[in-house]
């Protein structure tokens, strides 16, 4: 049990990992068992079934929330308009917008 509460408190907190606190298991215990569920898609299950309890029981919201950002980029990453380059950048989505270069970063939450 104290695996699951190190990984726990380690990924809400966002310490390094060698900073987990001594109380929990070691940390290469924690970060090789966090990576071994991960893979296996034990931490997606667990979040299905803890959502349906939650909604079952009526206490969880499904709003979504949208936010997004323009970044700037370097004007070397910038693709010209009409020129067909298969880069990273236009990968990416990196260009010239009519005010600046940048790219827009876009979160559904």
């Amino acid at each position: 049990m104290d695996v699951v509460a190190g990984i726990r408190w380690r990924v809400r907190t966002g310490v390094p990992w060698r900073d987990v606190l001594p109380v929990y298991a070691p940390w290469q215990t924690l970060c090789r068992w966090l990576r071994r569920w991960q893979g296996d898609g034990i931490w997606a299950r667990v979040l299905t079934a803890l959502q349906a309890v939650g909604d079952a029981a009526g206490s969880v919201g499904w709003a979504v929330s949208m936010d997004s950002t323009v970044s700037r980029v370097h004007h070397h990453a910038a693709v010209p308009a009409g020129m067909v380059i298969r880069s990273r950048c236009r990968r990416v989505g990196c260009g010239r917008s009519r005010e600046n270069m940048g790219s827009s970063v876009h979160a559904v939450c």
